[in-house]
């Protein structure tokens, strides 16, 4: 466990590292900034970050980074992607975000049901992001189309 002073270092040079992984996001350099996003991973682990009330870890932010990597480059069935976004929604289960990360790895996935349900979530922890309600709507409509697709081969 770190002391108060190395803790606010680590987490400073976290900030940096992560910061560094967002630009390499952002020009797809990918594989670079799943690196820079394990980097800070590992420097907020170290750094024991105490969390404020409603606000995400650094933990959760650089999990919920990541699996957007993963979804960027993984195959099906986004293993990866899905341990990162569930690990960041225990890590900051009061983030709307974490929960928006795991809806999106589940529709990847195809399991509508799920992704509503994690949209959903997120949803109830903020009711005005537009962002979530749409994700929410998309999920059920998948979620419909797939059941009613499901029932007509089995009719067929």
């Amino acid at each position: 466990m770190a002391l108060p002073s190395e803790s606010d270092a680590l987490l400073e040079r976290c900030d940096r590292v992560k910061a560094q992984g967002n630009e390499a996001f952002k020009k797809e350099r990918h594989a670079h900034a799943r690196e820079r996003y394990t980097a800070a991973l590992n420097l907020a682990r170290q750094a024991n970050e105490k969390p404020a009330k409603g606000l995400p870890t650094r933990v959760a932010l650089c999990l919920a980074n990541r699996s957007q990597v993963h979804l960027a480059t993984e195959e099906p069935p986004y293993a990866d992607a899905l341990k990162d976004a569930e690990e960041c929604t225990r890590e900051g289960p009061g983030w709307p975000k974490g929960f928006y990360r795991l809806g999106q790895v589940y529709m990847k996935r195809e399991e509508y049901m799920k992704a509503y349900s994690a949209f959903k979530q997120g949803w109830h922890l903020d009711m005005s992001n537009a962002e979530l309600t749409k994700a929410c709507q998309d999920a059920h409509e998948a979620m419909i189309s797939q059941q009613e697709s499901g029932k007509a081969r089995a009719q067929g």
